[in-house]
């Protein structure tokens, strides 16, 4: 039976949740009985029970006396001991204590990413339980409006409580919608994962998931559905704060799964989907598979960066003041090949805006158009965690606009092949980090003031290069 793919987004509501650790026995419980900040966006808050709010900082240890709060437009990030990891929205009150492992939804939203192979955890509102174990999901909940549950990657067994037998497990790329006052829960139905992690603001501005292989695997497999047939992508969006099921094209309601349709929702005004801040370390940009630049792309470093039928965003480097150190910024942390190679005293004090995207691995192809309007950057920075090569159909590569090209990877190799030149671009840095990550170029360059090529393996230069300035270190030097 073919399944319709809704455009589902997840938004971040008022929360007010407490998490409870294990008691300890069996000897899996203990590792939550304290997490640790690991990431402050905006106006969060240490409360401690006897004392009067702080600032939290990403080195603050929270225990079961202290609570987290979140201001308007405000996220954090707590990790615990065994490397549960769970992400808070605005206005949000976050306390634990020990007891059973167990999240206290009382309004709002969270993600929750539970590591494979430690205890399991439940979500826990007025109306249901959901039960999960080494998975990665989203919950929303409004006790006068609506709940939502989104499977990433994994499974949850939904619960309606005070209903003997009345439940329904949800698989990867799935999710259910229903009224809070409901007596029989809704059928599950598909939401485009890719979408979501495009968009939602609980990917958007944190590091990448630990679970983020896993969550590409089901993207794949959601494009394996959608070729097969079995998988029909609608015009459904679900908008802004979560449930409003609307089309895009109201005439077109045979696209309306039958399943869907028979959810009986409120109708919130619905919110346009907000364009990501562009201040913070940058994201990585999920894909299925490596990330490809070539002509069909456009890049504008206010920053984001377009190929057709879809557009990503980057973040915008202020300088060591405002963001720390370029390579902690880049990478999530700084290496002593960071520091000894220079690199870091070179961008941290250049004085100007760098736009930088980062990509779990990136394809270089053909040569994107540039924009630098609105007060767009012209240094530029694409990182390529695992790895930057080249592929066809190639071209000339020259980036109008861009003073400075910085092509990154955190730790991966950068090979560039005869496929690909590079053309009057003032200077062009190649930045190969991690242990025996090598660069090896191929490619011809002529018009270019400054090359410099850093690898922490090694470096082989095998194109016709035309510079004026040329440096060359590697960690072996």
């Amino acid at each position: 039976m073919k399944r319709h793919l809704l455009m589902a987004g997840a938004a971040l509501g008022c929360l007010a949740l407490s998490i409870v650790s294990a008691n300890g026995q069996g000897g899996t419980g203990s590792v939550m009985r304290e997490a640790r900040v690991t990431q402050v966006v905006k106006d969060v808050r240490i409360v401690p029970a006897q004392a009067a709010p702080r600032p939290a900082t990403t080195s603050d240890t929270v225990r079961g006396d202290t609570a987290v709060r979140t201001g308007v437009e405000s996220r954090a990030e707590l990790t615990f001991g065994d490397l549960t990891i769970a992400r808070l929205g605005a206005n949000t009150i976050f306390s634990f204590n020990e007891g059973s492992r167990t999240v206290d939804l009382a309004n709002g939203a969270i993600l929750l990413r539970v590591p494979k192979g430690s205890a399991g955890t439940k979500i826990q509102t007025a109306a249901v339980t959901a039960a999960i174990t080494g998975t990665t999901v989203i919950a929303e909940y409004h006790p006068k409006s609506y709940a939502k549950y989104l499977v990433l990657e994994g499974t949850m067994r939904i619960y309606l409580k005070g209903v003997l037998g009345e439940s329904l497990l949800l698989h990867a790329g799935q999710m259910m919608i229903l009224n809070p006052n409901a007596k029989r829960l809704s059928e599950a139905v598909d939401f485009d994962l890719e979408r979501l992690l495009q968009t939602s603001l609980f990917i958007q501005g944190f590091r990448p998931l630990p679970s983020f292989p896993l969550l590409a695997e089901v993207q794949q497999e959601q494009l394996e559905l959608k070729a097969a047939g079995e998988l029909i992508d609608t015009n459904l969006v679900i908008f802004g704060r979560g449930t409003l099921v609307t089309l895009t094209d109201p005439h077109s309601s045979d696209v309306i799964d039958r399943k869907t349709a028979a959810v009986t929702l409120p109708t919130p005004t619905p919110t346009a989907a907000a364009t990501p801040s562009k201040i913070g370390r940058p994201p990585v940009i999920a894909n299925s598979a490596a990330y490809q630049i070539a002509g069909a792309s456009a890049i504008q470093t206010d920053p984001s960066i377009t190929n057709p039928g879809r557009t990503d965003f980057g973040k915008i480097y202020r300088g060591p003041g405002a963001d720390a150190n370029f390579s902690l910024w880049s990478f999530d942390a700084t290496q002593p090949f960071d520091t000894s190679s220079g690199f870091d005293a070179f961008y941290s004090g250049a004085g100007v805006p760098i736009a930088a995207f980062k990509f779990q691995s990136l394809v270089l192809a053909g040569n994107p158009t540039i924009s630098t309007a609105n007060g767009g950057a012209t240094f530029l920075e694409l990182i390529g965690v695992n790895g930057i090569t080249s592929g066809p159909p190639g071209g000339t590569l020259t980036f109008p606009g861009i003073d400075n090209l910085l092509l990154a990877t955190q730790s991966g190799s950068i090979l560039l092949g005869p496929e690909i030149s590079f053309q009057n671009i003032p200077a062009l840095f190649l930045y190969a980090r991690g242990a025996g990550s090598n660069i090896v170029l191929g490619s011809p360059i002529t018009g270019t003031r400054d090359l410099f090529l850093d690898a922490e393996g090694s470096v082989q230069v095998n194109g016709a290069e035309t510079i004026t300035n040329f440096r060359v270190v590697t960690g072996t030097d």
